[in-house]
């Protein structure tokens, strides 16, 4: 049962790390990500909705005053 408890902890931290990279990612290139929903084939002529993550990558931010190390 301790196994468990460790390896849901370990997903919980990994997600989280991988959360706080995709804000700090968004920032520094300036790109949204649009979550669009799509229906795929599935079984015996059915259908099954899934999700596809789009990202739109604008220009880069501009810099702001103080942010270069020659503004002295």
């Amino acid at each position: 049962m301790d196994n468990v408890a460790m390896i849901e902890l370990e997903k919980q931290q990994r997600g989280q790390a991988f959360l706080r990279a995709r804000a700090q990612l968004e920032t520094q290139y300036n790109c949204t990500v649009t979550i669009a929903p799509k229906w795929e084939a599935g079984v015996s002529n059915t259908f099954v909705l899934s999700f596809d993550e789009q990202v739109l990558v604008g220009p880069a931010p501009e810099k702001q005053e103080g942010d270069e190390a020659g503004d002295a």
